[in-house]
């Protein structure tokens, strides 16, 4: 662990002060030991959620608790965010909570993580693409930092029409939109299909306060697997040639021969 730490911060370090560079991790330089601890990154964030909304209620903080118990003793990061899903889903009596992602494609959504209540029409995995003028249309109505549709009171959107057209008709959507550095990556959806919900303010401050906890970890976890999936390329590669190592290439071999046996 503290060999993947050091890496870490020396690539966050790199990313900051030498970009399209590299940093050698160097424990006598402060600014390189302390640019990054994972524990208490994650403890930031988790206190964050507990205080940053007054508004929010009992639940809200038994949520963040719950969620930061499971981030610091879980090394399985979608097995966390699927239980967490589905606590909240619990409570709030839910028919689907899905994660939507950006991917490396322009104007493009995929479904990361869902969990269903019920016997509804799966769309893990599927990808929705938009063309310039939904896309905007799309991003505008996150100005108060969610977006509420109810079929009972709104006209359907490019997008609730799109999310509609995956899966079962729903009553309600709540998406709330998650952001690192002011840069949209997806929203976390909140859907019944069976009956109608009216939010509160508390109910959407204790969301909005799930939402940035959630996205919190599944940046730093992310960050973290390309820092353990590059350790191991380089443990994997001698360091004069570049070529892959004798022990490496055997066990590639293997797991090609293993995963292609037809």
């Amino acid at each position: 662990m503290t060999l993947m730490e050091n890496t870490y911060k020396a690539l966050n370090f790199a990313k900051t002060h030498n970009k399209n560079g590299y940093t050698i991790y160097d424990c006598s330089n402060p600014d390189i030991v302390n640019t990054f601890n994972f524990k208490d990154n994650l403890n930031d964030y988790t206190t964050l959620g507990r205080k940053a909304d007054e508004d929010t209620d009992s639940f809200g903080l038994e949520l963040a608790d719950t969620a930061f118990k499971l981030m610091e003793d879980s090394k399985d990061a979608d097995s966390t965010i699927n239980l967490l899903l589905r606590k909240v889903a619990k409570h709030y009596q839910l028919s689907v909570v899905a994660i939507r992602e950006i991917t490396d494609k322009p104007q493009q959504l995929a479904y990361a993580y869902e969990y269903m209540t019920g016997d509804y029409p799966a769309r893990l995995g599927t990808k929705l693409d938009y063309d310039n003028e939904p896309w905007a249309r799309f991003l505008a109505h996150y100005n108060n930092g969610y977006y509420i549709y109810d079929s009972a009171k709104h006209a359907l959107t490019s997008d609730t029409m799109k999310i509609r057209d995956e899966g079962t008709p729903f009553k309600t959507l709540l998406e709330i939109p998650i952001y690192s550095n002011k840069i949209f990556l997806g929203s976390i959806d909140f859907i019944t299909i069976e009956h109608h919900m009216n939010w509160s303010d508390k109910d959407i401050s204790t969301l909005k306060m799930f939402c940035r906890i959630i996205s919190s970890y599944l940046l730093n976890m992310r960050a973290y697997k390309k820092t353990e999936t590059l350790l191991e390329q380089l443990n994997c590669r001698d360091s004069l040639t570049g070529l892959l190592k004798y022990e490496c290439f055997i066990s590639k071999v293997k797991e090609f021969v293993a995963n292609n046996t037809d």
